[in-house]
């Protein structure tokens, strides 16, 4: 009897699903397949920077859309306001430096506010995190639809059709666990830093001759003033929500300090350089477009982006323009391709501790985290449809997660380097004991899945590690190290035994300090000026999203408690003469009569049943049914008039219940394995029926009996049970 290949029960529709996965997804992953690579300061800033280097793309636009409302007499006070973004930049780039030399094993803002915080403080910052991540998705894909659009008019129109393509293809390339070294990603990052520093010095030529290419016009398509919440008295105002617009170029900002381990020796140093390098090439970009759209005049316009603008009026419609928009485009989708393994992973971590379903925390085949990366794609496709992919509309949510982890994560190194200021204190535990306590629980997680070095690259393209927390993955954390930080490693460690308090102390915390003001500030201003625009959307998920964590955390603490209250003699089930064996039976052939065979021998006390959908057919079945040829088991047909099958047989089974009180069923449900999914959509409906709804059922037990069927071309077929 020839033996099939499918071994295990199978349900058709997870053996069909299986084989498209296959096929769309590719082969399933070994876990050491995850690959290791140390990243360079070059690489290590293409890796890491993209995300907030591709913020340039809109930034100065948002800018100077919203001055655009003032008419003429805003347009002067676009500089201004771009020096205050730049010397924003400076301030928080310095604070993350910080940051880097304090957590050289990763500092994402969840880690930094819930060690220096508290709890709340934490789940806070996760919050603000998981949005921002969200929004880095349609943001960025808005501005890459915006920049093909612009090269492409006959494509205008159709940006929420593309956005969402382009997230669908995203997250395909995330679910196959494609895998590429960070050379890959230094290719459209270099790209695109190339063709922006030709823009703008070619541009600054342009101006200082006082030239304007021919082939574009200055700002068409605007009627000044045509935005309604402008009006008297409403300047600072006006000023102060272009300046909470602008800021979303400070996006992805903390993205090194994230990701430390994953550079080469000394991590911490070249984390640093990194840093320096990132910030000082976004400053320079930005404030060089800004200068250049003030300088021309070139403001934004309906269908077209600014960088669109300012491309044709220098470079006019040849190839150099469309070089422009490729890298632009590119740089984008790049960058929301980090959210989609930044958020899967920070769920990943929150699923760790307790605040989210467990499941989230579980790798796919490819080495991803399918269900996060699911998550993203549905909530990212649902904004670019709810903002008719309008980067525009969506600038004003982006901000305010921006901020809130970004002031918190501030404000835990403020914390922080008062702690070592002072000392550890009697009774405290310090960071480092909880850093080997979570070490011990479970690994660390120290690297990106884009090239993580070190550290491990669950397989999704592009991700910057932008919240490279504390916390490992079982057989998942090869080459990360244990706590991933040492005592030595931290500026001040030395004085914890000795003196309170290190002049060495002094710079960090004032540095961080400044920072956390003056991140609370902008936050401040990008609450109050962009609430009524959409900004509130953010103010009232990230409280709902901390209380929806706590409610997650608090049913999993209860739970354990209830685990832990039920003693051996509450558990143990005397199963001498206690357990009632009910055969389910839907017609008389070999499937049964092996179930049969199965069932006797699970004991003495067996019943068949039949549930008669059909009068006449279980009156046959009962005719036909002899007890000597199943093994001794007899048959009992169950009426059914309304044609329910789990209805009668739950009836049934609790009549049974009762009747013998402190016994329990074991329901066994014959179904037939076939190697085809095809095939076997042919058969087993009712087993499926009675196994969905009858298997939370108190007091009964269910067991599936596999009848496994091989077809042979000669049309004969082989069996084994």
């Amino acid at each position: 009897m020839a033996k099939p290949t499918t071994h295990g029960w199978r349900a058709p529709a997870p053996v069909l699903i299986r084989r498209v996965k296959r096929v769309l997804l590719g082969r399933p992953k070994r876990t050491d397949e995850a690959l290791h690579e140390r990243l360079p300061v070059p690489i290590g800033l293409a890796v890491f920077f993209s995300d907030a280097l591709s913020s340039v793309a809109y930034g100065p636009e948002e800018v100077l859309y919203v001055l655009m409302a003032a008419g003429t007499a805003g347009l002067p006070y676009a500089l201004p306001i771009g020096l205050a973004i730049v010397t924003l930049i400076f301030l928080v780039s310095a604070s993350y430096t910080q940051t880097i030399r304090a957590y050289p094993g990763g500092g994402g803002a969840y880690t930094v506010a819930r060690d220096n915080l508290g709890e709340v403080p934490g789940l806070v910052a996760a919050a603000a995190l998981l949005s921002d991540y969200l929004l880095t998705v349609a943001v960025s894909v808005a501005a890459g639809v915006g920049a093909l659009t612009s090269a492409v008019p006959a494509l205008r129109g159709h940006e929420t059709g593309l956005g969402v393509l382009a997230v669908l293809f995203i997250t395909w390339m995330n679910l196959r666990g494609v895998r590429e070294s960070g050379t890959v990603f230094a290719i459209p990052v270099y790209g695109f830093i190339l063709t922006m520093a030709g823009l703008v010095g070619a541009g600054l030529v342009h101006l200082a001759r006082g030239g304007w290419h021919p082939a574009v016009e200055p700002a068409q398509g605007f009627a000044w003033g045509q935005l309604p919440w402008v009006g008297p008295g409403l300047s600072v105002f006006l000023l102060l929500r272009a300046f909470a617009s602008g800021t979303a170029t400070l996006t992805g900002l903390e993205a090194v300090a994230n990701g430390v381990r994953a550079f080469r020796p000394p991590e911490a140093e070249n984390a640093a350089r990194t840093m320096v390098l990132g910030r000082t090439l976004l400053a320079v970009l930005f404030a060089g477009l800004m200068v250049l759209a003030t300088g021309l005049h070139a403001l934004p316009r309906e269908g077209e982006t600014l960088l669109s603008h300012l491309a044709r009026a220098i470079f006019g419609s040849g190839i150099l323009y469309y070089a422009v928009q490729a890298a632009t485009m590119l740089i984008l989708f790049l960058a929301a391709n980090t959210a989609f393994a930044d958020f899967p992973r920070l769920l990943a971590i929150l699923a760790r501790d307790g605040y989210v379903s467990r499941r989230f925390g579980n790798l796919g085949d490819t080495l991803v985290h399918s269900l996060g990366i699911g998550l993203l794609a549905a909530a990212s496709s649902l904004l670019l449809v709810l903002f008719r992919g309008s980067t525009h509309r969506l600038i004003p949510l982006y901000a305010v997660g921006v901020f809130t982890a970004f002031t918190l994560s501030q404000a835990g190194m403020v914390v922080h380097w008062l702690r070592e200021w002072r000392g550890p204190r009697s009774g405290q535990t310090s960071r480092d004991q909880r850093d080997e306590r979570d070490a011990d629980a479970g690994g660390r997680m120290a690297g990106g899945t884009s090239a993580a070095g070190g550290a491990n690259r669950t397989g999704a393209t592009g991700s910057t590690g932008r919240d490279e927390q504390r916390h490992g993955e079982a057989g998942h954390a090869a080459g990360t190290g244990g706590a991933g930080r040492t005592p030595a490693a931290r500026p001040g460690a030395a004085t914890r035994g000795g003196g309170r308090g290190s002049l060495r102390l002094l710079g960090p915390l004032l540095i961080n300090g400044l920072g956390a003001v003056a991140c609370a500030v902008v936050l401040a201003i990008v609450v109050v000026t962009k609430f009524t625009l959409g900004g509130w959307v953010a103010v009232v998920i990230i409280p709902l999203l901390v209380l929806y964590f706590l409610s997650v955390r608090n049913y999993y603490n209860r739970f354990l408690r209830c685990v832990a209250a039920l003693d051996e003699d509450r558990m143990r089930i005397d199963t001498a003469g206690r357990i009632q064996v009910v055969l389910a039976v839907g017609a008389l052939n070999a499937v049964i009569r092996h179930a049969a065979r199965v069932a006797r021998r699970l004991g003495h006390d067996v019943v068949a049943v039949h549930v008669a959908t059909d009068p006449d057919y279980g009156r046959r079945l009962l005719r036909e049914w002899r007890p000597e040829r199943v093994h001794g088991i007899p048959l009992e047909v169950l009426e059914s008039p309304y044609r329910d099958v789990v209805g009668p047989l739950r009836a049934y089974l609790d009549r049974r219940l009762a009747e013998r009180p402190g016994t329990v069923i074991n329901l066994l449900v014959p179904v037939i394995v076939t190697n085809d999914p095809f095939d076997a959509y042919l058969h087993n409906g009712t087993a499926y029926q009675i196994l969905r709804e009858l298997v939370y059922s108190e007091g009964v037990l269910i067991t599936v009996i596999p009848f496994y069927v091989d077809l042979v071309e000669n049309g004969k077929m082989a069996v084994h049970g």
